[in-house]
């Protein structure tokens, strides 16, 4: 695969186009990267492969690049970025990419004489090379890439943990902050809560998201216990390996529906009828939830969470009057559930709890912005 050619954003009239300031060099793009990218600084999104996710509308007008590792060098030095964001050094599967990037530009910052600043956001929840035997390459480029960032900013307290047991600390000139990844309060229309008290599953129909368990708490309560149109009704939205499995569970039943892969206006519109969002994350060998994207679409939406203390977020969510279980057994799920779609919806309690500027935002502009930096 060859290098696309350059996507440009328009611009306003006199500003700089966006090759002059940021780069962002991903390993994988999805539609949450694209929605940021809308609200955020003007930046030439760089990236291999697509999420399942990538929404082509968002897309639209957005600076991106497809580029494969080995035709990186060449590109940013013809980008001749200020900053260069990259995958965080415990992101295992793209740790090999953002070593090459570091590399490039220092490189290139040594024939120029000018100096490219590099910089991350780590998210990660789980140790990748925790059950390694003998001293890997991948782990000495993630100490490398940690050890050669200008900024770094954790987004949560399970990643700090993370990074701390793992790689240790960084060299003492990079600037490193905290800034918890929690949404601001999602612009769409004021959430109007469905008549019927409503619980949500949202992400991928797969054993890692726990669907399946939220079906078998589900089924620990008769449907439409209470009559017809009046008991609690669970929605399932998102798409992957059990979706046949879903729907034809869901076949019949008046208290549940199920939307397969909606757009992303239709998803917007099942969080603003739903007034709790479930998400009974597993950990397996290879992988820990780090945030949750439904989880923040849930928060910033005003929706109670119901969830695992997999997430990074477990902390703040505990803290802030969510359910955060010990287990997905389905006894204790239901529980949770039934106590909180039992209750008044807690929708301005939640958006008041949250930042008024969104947190991955604000850690992408102190990774970019140049005051303090030499």
């Amino acid at each position: 695969m060859t290098s696309a050619p350059l996507l440009r954003a328009p611009q306003p009239s006199g500003s700089p186009g966006p090759s002059g300031s940021h780069v962002t060099v991903w390993t994988t793009l999805r539609s949450a990267h694209l929605e940021r990218a809308r609200a955020d600084d003007p930046t030439v999104l760089v990236y291999q492969d697509r999420r399942d996710d990538f929404d082509e509308d968002l897309a639209a007008g957005l600076a991106l690049q497809r580029c494969r590792t080995r035709h990186l060098p060449a590109l940013l030095w013809r980008l001749a970025p200020d900053t260069v964001e990259i995958n965080e050094p415990l992101m295992r599967n793209g740790v090999r990419r953002a070593a090459v990037t570091v590399a490039a530009v220092r490189l290139h910052g040594l024939l120029r004489q000018r100096r490219t600043r590099v910089v991350s956001y780590a998210i990660e929840n789980l140790d990748p090379y925790r059950g390694d035997r003998w001293p890997s390459l991948d782990r000495a480029l993630s100490r490398f890439v940690l050890r050669s960032l200008d900024r770094f900013v954790l987004g949560t307290e399970g990643a700090r943990r993370t990074y701390r047991a793992a790689l240790g600390l960084t060299r003492r000139r990079t600037e490193v902050r905290m800034v918890t990844a929690l949404p601001a309060p999602c612009p769409c229309p004021a959430a109007v809560r469905a008549d019927r008290p409503t619980a949500l599953f949202l992400g991928a129909f797969d054993d890692r998201k726990g669907v399946l368990d939220v079906m078998r708490a589900w089924d620990l309560a008769p449907s439409d216990r209470e009559g017809p149109g009046t008991s609690p009704r669970l929605v399932v939205v998102g798409a992957g390996r059990h979706s046949d499995r879903v729907e034809a569970w869901a076949a019949g039943r008046p208290d549940v529906e199920v939307d397969v892969d909606p757009p992303r206006a239709r998803v917007h519109q099942h969080l603003r009828d739903a007034s709790v969002v479930v998400l009974l994350s597993r950990r397996t060998e290879t992988w820990r939830e780090q945030v949750g994207l439904p989880i923040v679409e849930g928060l910033a939406h005003g929706c109670h969470v119901v969830t695992t203390a997999e997430t990074g977020l477990a902390d703040w969510l505990a803290a802030h009057g969510h359910d955060v279980l010990a287990s997905s057994a389905p006894p204790e799920v239901r529980e949770a559930l039934d106590r909180a779609l039992a209750r008044a919806p807690r929708t301005e309690a939640v958006l008041s709890s949250l930042p008024q500027h969104d947190g991955r935002l604000a850690a992408a502009r102190f990774l970019r912005a140049t005051e303090g930096m030499a």
